[in-house]
């Protein structure tokens, strides 16, 4: 990696930005690419599963390409209806570029960045706390659907969603919410 001054990792608006991750996926070289290897580098690093940062760099490459693998094949296993029995379309579809390169795109967001930040966020906390904010991941992610994509939720959705907070905090807090110390007997 070579140095670079802080203005060339900046990124634009978001059509800017998708030629950006573009470019970064087709193989051009520079700063921005660096940065993005790096932080998935560093996430392997820091969550003690890389010696190094560059054994990181090199799991993480090999993490992406194992994965994106892996869930390939039951992508033609599970979704025929996608594919309408034409194995020409199939293939086509699956050397495309274009598809690639959003595959691609949406792995290095949430492997490398959001992993990364997930990692380091819950470093320093106790492990109870760490485990009641992991259990809440489902939770966040209908909030943010919800405030910055503008999903709307059905009757049905909002009562799941209120049910699996209530589990999960009568899971952390169960002890709290008891009424007697008795056990009850087996029947």
């Amino acid at each position: 990696f070579t140095r670079c001054d802080k203005s060339e990792l900046v990124g634009g608006t978001p059509a800017e930005n998708a030629e950006i991750t573009k470019a970064i996926l087709k193989g051009e070289k520079g700063p921005k690419r660096d940065a993005v290897l790096m932080n998935a580098g560093a996430s392997l690093y820091i969550g003690g599963k890389a010696d190094s940062m560059a054994d990181g760099i090199r799991l993480a490459a090999i993490e992406f390409l194992v994965c994106g693998i892996l869930t390939a094949v039951p992508a033609f296993i599970f979704e025929p209806d996608k594919w309408s029995g034409d194995t020409g379309m199939m293939l086509g579809a699956f050397l495309n570029p274009d598809a690639w390169i959003s595959i691609l795109y949406a792995g290095i967001l949430s492997c490398g960045v959001a992993y990364t930040l997930q990692i380091v966020g819950q470093k320093n906390l106790q492990p109870t706390l760490a485990s009641l904010l992991m259990s809440f991941e489902s939770v966040f992610c209908v909030l943010g659907g919800w405030m910055l994509l503008g999903e709307h939720l059905t009757g049905k959705q909002i009562a799941g969603c209120i049910l699996v907070f209530l589990a999960i905090l009568l899971a952390q807090f169960g002890e709290v919410f008891k009424v007697s110390g008795k056990k009850l007997k087996s029947a």
